[in-house]
């Protein structure tokens, strides 16, 4: 028999759902080490037209970046790619870079796309089109990003000023949430106490790297999961809406809490967030007025 996962219902067809047994699930294994050409790279990110790669661990080069040739993520010679290594990029000094994104927005009358690299302490911005004009520019030596898998991207129009709208990026760093235009790092006021010491529930810091975060476009919120108090992996749902700058928290308690978020397109283009659980479980999230069959409580202030 074949059976097929209808995500928007989240049954199962082909047969009676009552007598579906799953006993075999297909997937590739995971791994912390990717390879454009026999090195190992933590992870991948897009810049134009390019694949770039990020934090070459192999060979203790984390702040070394690789990259494609133009619309050819499996093609890394010739002049317009990194050549083997032979025009590699690499971002400031040793520390290795932890996360990165493509940023597009207007300044005056030019458009940019640029490409933002973040290290734990450290931001920096790259522009240009090819290894002939490459530029990169430290942004700050302060404030990075020690939770890679909370960098988002939010092209909604965030306003930085008077008759100012630009698309962001957003991240976790030491000092709270950050929300950068292309220009200047903004901090996100109103967690203060999470990133306070003094407070039970500060951040599990040794543990910072566990933090998840996805931006829903549909409903404009920056969702945030973070290990609080000694919590070692995301016990905290915190949310930022963009529409009024303003933050909520989310508990649906410890057996059902989610670990991480996933934006997928349904069938007819609509975006759906999934979040997954330690156990195995996935929820369908925003849909409807329950979680996991349970009526939301909420609490307006």
């Amino acid at each position: 028999y074949k059976y097929r996962l209808n995500f928007n219902t989240a049954t199962i067809s082909g047969t009676n759902p009552e007598d579906v047994v799953i006993d075999l699930i297909y997937g590739i294994p995971a791994s912390d080490k990717f390879s454009p050409y026999g090195g190992g790279f933590k992870f991948p990110a897009l810049y134009k037209n390019k694949l770039m790669w990020c934090n070459r661990n192999d060979t203790n080069e984390g702040n070394r970046i690789d990259y494609s040739a133009d619309n050819a993520p499996d093609v890394y010679n010739g002049e317009n790619s990194s050549m083997n290594g032979f025009q590699s990029i690499y971002v400031g000094g040793v520390g290795q870079v932890t996360a990165a994104t493509q940023l597009y927005n207007r300044f005056g009358s030019n458009i940019f796309s640029i490409f933002v690299i973040c290290k734990d302490n450290e931001v920096w911005l790259m522009t240009g089109d090819s290894p002939l004009d490459y530029k990169l520019y430290p942004i700050s030596f302060r404030i990075g990003c020690p939770a890679p898998y909370t960098l988002v991207t939010a092209e909604v129009g965030f306003n930085v000023g008077e008759d100012v709208e630009r698309n962001i990026a957003m991240w976790i760093s030491h000092q709270g949430p950050v929300m950068f235009d292309g220009a200047v790092i903004h901090p996100l006021q109103g967690l203060e106490d999470y990133f306070d010491p003094s407070n039970d529930n500060f951040v599990n810091f040794d543990y910072i790297k566990e933090a998840q975060s996805w931006f829903d476009s549909t409903y404009q919120e920056w969702n945030i999961l973070l290990p609080t108090g000694t919590s070692t992996s995301p016990n905290t749902w915190l949310v930022y809406s963009v529409r009024l700058r303003k933050w909520f928290s989310r508990d649906v308690g410890d057996s059902q809490a989610i670990q991480c978020g996933i934006t997928a397109l349904d069938s007819n283009g609509r975006q759906r967030i999934a979040g997954g659980s330690d156990d195995g479980r996935v929820y369908l999230l925003e849909e409807g007025t329950s979680y996991n069959g349970d009526p939301i409580t909420y609490t307006v202030t």
